[in-house]
């Protein structure tokens, strides 16, 4: 047990107050690709034994997922609007987006796809 608590701690003292996708074990609920966003992406406010306290970057919406049933944590790369290159960087991010073949639906999250999201996001 104290080596999860170290574990927890060491994770609290990295990720708090990044930018985070929360990799989670597959749910019966279908997401497109912005749901999955809005339910996955989020601000790292808070870590526990019993799951990760998370805020939408955008919405403020609160979201927890039970430790158990987190698989990983993903930091992410983010370029805010007063950033000289955001024209740049959104450009390139929205011609990514045009030319992403669109995936099949599945009712579970698949951890594969939002992995590769997430490294094509960090360019």
């Amino acid at each position: 047990m104290e080596i999860i608590k170290e574990e927890i701690e060491r994770i609290s003292t990295y990720f708090t107050g990044k930018i985070v996708t929360i990799l989670s074990t597959p749910i019966n609920r279908q997401f497109d690709e912005k749901q999955s966003m809005d339910y996955f992406v989020g601000r790292f406010d808070h870590i526990s034994e019993m799951g990760i306290w998370a805020t939408h970057p955008t919405t403020g919406c609160k979201n927890f997922y039970l430790l158990h049933h987190i698989i990983g944590i993903i930091e992410e790369q983010f370029v805010k609007k007063d950033d000289p290159n955001y024209e740049e960087v959104m450009n390139e991010y929205e011609k990514k987006i045009k030319e992403k073949p669109q995936q099949q639906q599945s009712p579970y999250v698949d951890v594969n796809y939002l992995n590769q999201y997430a490294q094509e996001a960090r360019g």
